[in-house]
Protein backbone atom coordinates (compact mmCIF):
# COMPACT_ATOMS: atom_id res chain seq x y z
CA UNK A 1 0.00 0.00 0.00
CA UNK A 2 1.46 3.39 -1.28
CA UNK A 3 1.92 6.25 0.50
CA UNK A 4 -0.50 8.90 -0.14
CA UNK A 5 0.75 11.82 -2.19
CA UNK A 6 1.07 15.21 -0.12
CA UNK A 7 -1.93 17.91 -1.14
CA UNK A 8 -0.79 20.40 -3.66
CA UNK A 9 -2.05 23.85 -2.30
CA UNK A 10 -3.48 26.09 -5.00
CA UNK A 11 -1.53 29.43 -6.05
CA UNK A 12 -4.34 31.26 -4.47
CA UNK A 13 -3.88 28.91 -1.19
CA UNK A 14 -0.08 29.33 -1.22
CA UNK A 15 -0.50 33.00 -1.65
CA UNK A 16 -3.04 33.57 1.30
CA UNK A 17 -0.38 31.63 3.55
CA UNK A 18 2.22 33.94 2.14
CA UNK A 19 0.20 36.92 2.84
CA UNK A 20 -1.13 35.69 6.69
CA UNK A 21 2.54 35.31 7.33
CA UNK A 22 3.66 38.73 6.42
CA UNK A 23 0.61 40.32 7.81
CA UNK A 24 2.01 38.68 11.45
CA UNK A 25 5.46 39.62 10.85
CA UNK A 26 4.03 43.31 9.86
CA UNK A 27 1.57 43.74 12.57
CA UNK A 28 4.13 42.57 15.42
CA UNK A 29 6.67 45.29 13.86
CA UNK A 30 3.36 47.71 13.59
CA UNK A 31 3.37 46.90 18.11
CA UNK A 32 6.82 47.59 18.42
CA UNK A 33 6.75 51.06 16.39
CA UNK A 34 3.55 52.25 18.21
CA UNK A 35 4.80 51.36 21.35
CA UNK A 36 8.09 53.11 21.01
CA UNK A 37 6.52 55.94 19.54
CA UNK A 38 4.46 56.31 23.00
CA UNK A 39 7.74 56.20 25.19
CA UNK A 40 8.67 59.29 23.33
CA UNK A 41 5.89 61.23 23.25
CA UNK A 42 4.91 60.44 26.95
CA UNK A 43 7.70 62.59 28.85
CA UNK A 44 6.40 66.00 26.27
CA UNK A 45 2.79 65.28 27.17
CA UNK A 46 3.71 64.70 30.71
CA UNK A 47 5.41 68.03 30.41
CA UNK A 48 2.27 69.71 28.38
CA UNK A 49 0.05 68.57 30.98
CA UNK A 50 2.24 70.26 34.15
CA UNK A 51 2.61 73.81 32.39
CA UNK A 52 -1.57 73.42 31.60
CA UNK A 53 -1.82 72.66 35.38
CA UNK A 54 0.07 75.62 36.64
CA UNK A 55 -0.95 78.37 33.85
CA UNK A 56 -4.73 77.07 35.64
CA UNK A 57 -3.35 78.01 38.91
CA UNK A 58 -1.82 81.21 38.03
CA UNK A 59 -4.82 81.84 36.09
CA UNK A 60 -6.93 81.61 39.31
CA UNK A 61 -5.37 83.85 41.41
CA UNK A 62 -5.23 85.96 38.42
CA UNK A 63 -1.29 85.74 37.78
CA UNK A 64 -1.44 83.93 34.62
CA UNK A 65 1.10 85.61 31.61
CA UNK A 66 -0.46 84.22 28.73
CA UNK A 67 2.81 84.71 26.54
CA UNK A 68 4.88 82.86 28.87
CA UNK A 69 2.38 80.01 28.65
CA UNK A 70 2.23 80.08 25.09
CA UNK A 71 5.99 80.30 24.68
CA UNK A 72 6.15 77.46 26.54
CA UNK A 73 3.72 75.47 25.56
CA UNK A 74 4.34 75.54 22.11
CA UNK A 75 7.54 74.03 21.85
CA UNK A 76 5.91 70.81 23.85
CA UNK A 77 3.21 70.21 21.40
CA UNK A 78 5.73 70.66 18.25
CA UNK A 79 8.33 68.33 19.66
CA UNK A 80 5.31 65.99 19.79
CA UNK A 81 4.06 66.05 17.30
CA UNK A 82 7.33 65.51 15.56
CA UNK A 83 7.42 62.10 18.08
CA UNK A 84 3.52 61.10 16.44
CA UNK A 85 4.62 62.35 12.87
CA UNK A 86 8.06 59.94 13.11
CA UNK A 87 5.93 57.29 13.96
CA UNK A 88 3.25 57.66 11.45
CA UNK A 89 6.22 57.82 9.14
CA UNK A 90 7.66 54.29 10.23
CA UNK A 91 4.11 52.61 10.08
CA UNK A 92 4.02 54.00 6.25
CA UNK A 93 7.18 52.13 5.54
CA UNK A 94 6.07 49.52 6.16
CA UNK A 95 3.69 49.19 3.75
CA UNK A 96 5.70 50.52 0.62
CA UNK A 97 3.45 48.47 -2.25
CA UNK A 98 -0.52 49.20 -0.41
CA UNK A 99 -0.74 45.68 0.70
CA UNK A 100 -2.36 46.23 4.02
CA UNK A 101 -5.89 46.73 1.59
CA UNK A 102 -5.91 43.62 0.34
CA UNK A 103 -4.76 41.69 3.56
CA UNK A 104 -6.68 43.40 5.70
CA UNK A 105 -10.53 42.81 3.66
CA UNK A 106 -10.20 39.06 5.32
CA UNK A 107 -10.05 40.32 8.65
CA UNK A 108 -12.53 42.90 8.48
CA UNK A 109 -15.63 40.81 9.37
CA UNK A 110 -13.25 39.02 12.07
CA UNK A 111 -14.67 39.07 15.62
CA UNK A 112 -11.47 37.14 17.16
CA UNK A 113 -8.67 39.06 17.80
CA UNK A 114 -5.42 36.98 17.14
CA UNK A 115 -2.93 37.42 20.08
CA UNK A 116 -0.78 39.82 17.13
CA UNK A 117 -4.05 41.99 16.94
CA UNK A 118 -4.45 42.12 20.36
CA UNK A 119 -1.32 43.33 20.72
CA UNK A 120 -1.36 46.09 18.22
CA UNK A 121 -4.75 47.08 19.02
CA UNK A 122 -3.85 47.61 23.06
CA UNK A 123 -0.75 49.66 22.04
CA UNK A 124 -2.67 52.08 19.60
CA UNK A 125 -5.70 52.34 22.14
CA UNK A 126 -2.92 53.49 25.08
CA UNK A 127 -1.37 56.04 22.42
CA UNK A 128 -4.94 57.33 21.65
CA UNK A 129 -5.81 57.24 24.94
CA UNK A 130 -2.78 58.73 26.44
CA UNK A 131 -2.69 61.76 23.08
CA UNK A 132 -6.41 62.06 23.21
CA UNK A 133 -6.39 63.05 26.83
CA UNK A 134 -3.57 65.32 26.88
CA UNK A 135 -5.16 67.32 23.44
CA UNK A 136 -8.51 67.51 25.67
CA UNK A 137 -6.86 69.30 28.79
CA UNK A 138 -5.27 71.29 26.49
CA UNK A 139 -8.63 72.43 24.28
CA UNK A 140 -10.21 72.61 27.57
CA UNK A 141 -8.00 75.08 29.41
CA UNK A 142 -7.86 77.48 27.28
CA UNK A 143 -10.99 78.12 26.16
CA UNK A 144 -10.59 80.99 28.36
CA UNK A 145 -7.42 82.46 27.14
CA UNK A 146 -8.45 84.22 24.04
CA UNK A 147 -4.75 84.78 22.94
CA UNK A 148 -3.86 81.04 23.71
CA UNK A 149 -6.38 79.75 22.10
CA UNK A 150 -5.54 81.52 19.13
CA UNK A 151 -2.05 80.22 18.86
CA UNK A 152 -2.44 77.06 20.63
CA UNK A 153 -5.93 75.48 19.16
CA UNK A 154 -4.59 75.10 15.61
CA UNK A 155 -1.08 72.98 17.22
CA UNK A 156 -3.70 70.83 19.54
CA UNK A 157 -5.83 70.22 15.78
CA UNK A 158 -2.24 69.58 14.26
CA UNK A 159 -1.08 67.30 16.99
CA UNK A 160 -4.33 64.73 16.45
CA UNK A 161 -3.70 64.97 12.90
CA UNK A 162 -1.05 62.05 13.17
CA UNK A 163 -2.46 60.32 15.38
CA UNK A 164 -5.53 59.83 13.35
CA UNK A 165 -3.30 58.73 10.82
CA UNK A 166 -1.75 56.40 12.87
CA UNK A 167 -4.98 54.40 13.81
CA UNK A 168 -6.03 54.40 10.08
CA UNK A 169 -2.72 53.23 8.35
CA UNK A 170 -2.73 50.49 11.50
CA UNK A 171 -6.33 49.96 10.88
CA UNK A 172 -5.70 49.35 6.82
CA UNK A 173 -4.08 45.99 8.38
CA UNK A 174 -5.88 45.21 11.76
CA UNK A 175 -10.01 46.01 11.58
CA UNK A 176 -9.99 46.28 15.33
CA UNK A 177 -8.51 49.35 15.21
CA UNK A 178 -10.64 51.64 13.37
CA UNK A 179 -13.07 51.52 16.41
CA UNK A 180 -10.26 53.85 18.30
CA UNK A 181 -10.46 55.80 15.25
CA UNK A 182 -14.59 55.88 14.88
CA UNK A 183 -14.36 57.08 18.46
CA UNK A 184 -12.55 59.53 18.07
CA UNK A 185 -14.52 60.82 15.27
CA UNK A 186 -17.77 60.25 16.91
CA UNK A 187 -16.23 62.68 19.89
CA UNK A 188 -14.76 65.46 17.79
CA UNK A 189 -16.70 65.59 14.67
CA UNK A 190 -15.95 64.79 11.18
CA UNK A 191 -14.14 67.56 9.04
CA UNK A 192 -14.39 67.74 5.08
CA UNK A 193 -10.18 67.71 5.97
CA UNK A 194 -10.30 65.02 7.97
CA UNK A 195 -12.59 62.92 5.39
CA UNK A 196 -10.08 63.62 3.12
CA UNK A 197 -7.15 61.92 4.67
CA UNK A 198 -9.27 58.71 5.69
CA UNK A 199 -9.77 58.53 1.70
CA UNK A 200 -6.05 59.12 0.78
CA UNK A 201 -5.76 56.16 3.15
CA UNK A 202 -8.34 53.96 1.51
CA UNK A 203 -10.24 53.83 4.80
CA UNK A 204 -13.15 55.12 4.55
CA UNK A 205 -14.74 52.13 2.64
CA UNK A 206 -13.49 50.27 5.52
CA UNK A 207 -15.15 52.48 8.14
CA UNK A 208 -18.45 52.71 6.10
CA UNK A 209 -18.43 48.62 6.17
CA UNK A 210 -18.82 49.24 10.30
CA UNK A 211 -21.34 51.55 10.12
CA UNK A 212 -19.34 54.94 10.34
CA UNK A 213 -20.44 57.48 7.61
CA UNK A 214 -17.23 58.70 6.22
CA UNK A 215 -18.90 60.82 3.25
CA UNK A 216 -21.01 62.32 5.16
CA UNK A 217 -19.49 65.83 6.80
CA UNK A 218 -21.16 66.66 10.48
CA UNK A 219 -21.64 70.20 10.91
Amino acid sequence: MGEEAPVELTEEEKQQAADEEERAKVMKRMAQIVDKGLDKVKPLLDMIDQTIDEAEKKKENNELDEDAFVSKMKPLIENAHSVMQSTLDQIKALDPDNKFERLAKRHVEDSQASADEKMVIDGCNELSTRVQATIDKGRKAIEGMPKAKSELGPLFSMLSEPLLQILGAVGLLVAGVLNLLANILNAIGLGGALTQVLQGLRIDKLLNAMGYSVSQKKK
